[in-house]
């Protein structure tokens, strides 16, 4: 491996490897991103074994209420990759069409009608 690294320079191993430079240093420095989602993965789990009837948004902001500040979309991509159920609480009803009544008696209306056609007769 020293003779590969003093062979070639940084550059053009992260070409080869198809990372970038930056990426390279990163992980050089000890950044591991795979860590911080197995941690994320866990959180994610713990709460929803606490809480079994909760979707993600509430589970989302219960972390965020207990100091973890994520991104909403990399905690989504977690979410969907460990398979964690997606509830949907608060469904819009279906819309009635047609026009109500503005009684609840509906023959009052022709009573109300009547004085009306004897005006124009």
């Amino acid at each position: 491996m020293n003779t590969v690294g003093k062979l070639y320079s940084i550059r053009r191993k992260s070409e080869v490897l198809g990372i970038r430079r930056q990426t390279y240093h990163d992980r050089k420095r000890g950044n591991r991103p795979e860590e911080k989602d197995q941690q994320i993965a866990q959180e994610l789990h713990q709460t929803v074994n606490r809480f079994v009837a909760w979707g993600f948004w509430l589970v989302f902001y219960f972390l965020r209420s207990q100091g973890m500040k994520w991104n909403h979309k990399k905690v989504y991509r977690i979410w969907k990759e460990e398979q964690l159920p997606y509830y949907w609480t608060f469904l819009k009803k279906a819309r009635k069409t047609g026009y109500l009544s503005l009684t609840k008696n509906p023959k009052i209306h022709v009573f109300l009608a009547l004085p009306q056609i004897y005006k124009t007769v």
